[in-house]
């Protein structure tokens, strides 16, 4: 492996960018590059000093001392790469570039996407060449993002095409639901699990079912997943790679499923829902409903997630915190009279960019005295809140 740095440019400055049609298509991938760095600045707290290695398939990114994490990335996702590639019948004919990120905090400095190239309303998005991953904390999570992002990269390179003239024509002419594209790049990250047979069982038998193919973002992914799923297991996994291609070439993914499996779509979809449907009846004969229990909180946003519950050590108080688009808020609930207390809020709403649900972190270090762990202007703070007096103190923690 071959080892290169180089200095990353921070520009200071807001750029404005006109996209005149006609020259679109006249423009290399170089360009969507440059444009897709030197653009619009996102808030920075620090600089990143990056190096990368290469392989045969993939140039993998990384600063500080991080160039162990950066070959054990490389060498797992060499290992994946004949399986990605034959499944979908698809080798890139360049080498992918991959960036890594310490946490997420970083990558949310990064500037790398911020310009997102529209046409038309809601319709053309261009794809970039390239995928950024930040480290999720554990081996198995940063595996599978790895994976996931790198699927979802090439699967949209084959339907899209590599260049920006590519892109820009197929963009117009090609119009992929979201349950196709990104249901295709979760199974071949991901295969099938437990977790997503539940959801698929549940949500064929609900009312949910009958728009399945008028859903979008993550939910038309996780109806297409099972979809691909029920594919490969009634025909084949070269199916797979059949449909992806004739889509290519037709533009039609409905057309490319009868051509391939020989079935019209109408009849796909009424034995995709036949087949989980059947499992549930069959799971739901063993299953037993728990009881329900008192709602422990009034109805939020969807966006809200829980991402701890902590009880005290004397059982009279709860703590738990939300997280709603990177933006935290820790609460402490008595459960003696109901009433809460706010203990602090940090963090920063973002839009179409990775969230770190893992954060804030919180544990009780005895009956009146709660840890806590966020982010605030880039860096990892520890705060300690005494219930008793009400007071916090903040200390930075180390990278």
């Amino acid at each position: 492996m071959i080892v290169f740095s180089f200095m990353r440019l921070i520009s200071g400055c807001k750029a404005v960018v006109v996209a005149v049609f006609l020259t679109l298509s006249f423009f290399a991938g170089h360009a969507q590059r440059a444009a897709e760095v030197f653009g619009k600045n996102r808030v920075q707290y620090r600089t990143f000093n990056w190096q990368y290695i290469s392989s045969d398939n993939f140039d993998v990114y990384y600063y500080d001392e991080r160039r162990r994490v950066a070959t054990e990335a490389i060498q797992y996702l060499e290992s994946e790469f004949d399986r990605i590639t034959d499944l979908i019948g698809y080798p890139p004919y360049l080498k992918t570039k991959v960036f890594l990120y310490n946490s997420v905090t970083d990558l949310q400095q990064s500037n790398m996407g911020i310009i997102s190239q529209q046409f038309s309303p809601g319709q053309t998005e261009f794809i970039k060449p390239y995928v950024e991953i930040a480290h999720p904390g554990t081996l198995d999570e940063f595996k599978e993002e790895l994976v996931l992002k790198v699927s979802d990269l090439l699967v949209n390179e084959m339907m899209f095409g590599g260049s920006l003239k590519d892109m820009f024509q197929n963009a117009v002419l090609l119009n992929l639901p979201d349950w196709f594209i990104d249901g295709a790049s979760l199974y071949v990250a991901k295969g099938w699990n437990p977790d997503m047979d539940d959801f698929a069982r549940q949500f064929v038998v609900s009312k949910r079912a009958n728009r399945a193919l008028k859903l979008t973002g993550a939910e038309a992914a996780l109806v297409g997943h099972s979809i691909w799923n029920y594919i490969v297991e009634k025909y084949g996994k070269g199916s797979m790679a059949n449909i992806l291609n004739y889509t290519r070439v037709i533009r039609n993914e409905q057309k490319s499923m009868y051509m391939t499996l020989g079935v019209s779509f109408k009849q796909l979809m009424s034995d995709w829902k036949k087949f989980y449907a059947t499992e549930q009846e069959r799971v739901q004969q063993s299953y037993s409903t728990p009881s329900d229990s008192i709602r422990f909180t009034p109805r939020h946003r969807k966006s809200v997630v829980f991402t701890t519950v902590k009880i005290s050590p004397d059982g009279r108080n709860v703590a738990y915190a939300e997280n709603d688009r990177g933006k935290f808020t820790v609460m402490v609930k008595s459960l003696e009279n109901g009433s809460e207390t706010k203990i602090l809020d940090g963090g920063n709403k973002v839009f179409r960019q990775a969230v770190d649900y893992h954060i804030p972190l919180i544990s009780w270090s005895d009956d009146h005295t709660l840890g806590v762990i966020g982010v605030k202007n880039g860096e990892y703070i520890f705060w300690l809140y005494d219930l008793s007096t009400r007071s916090k103190i903040p200390r930075q923690l180390d990278r």
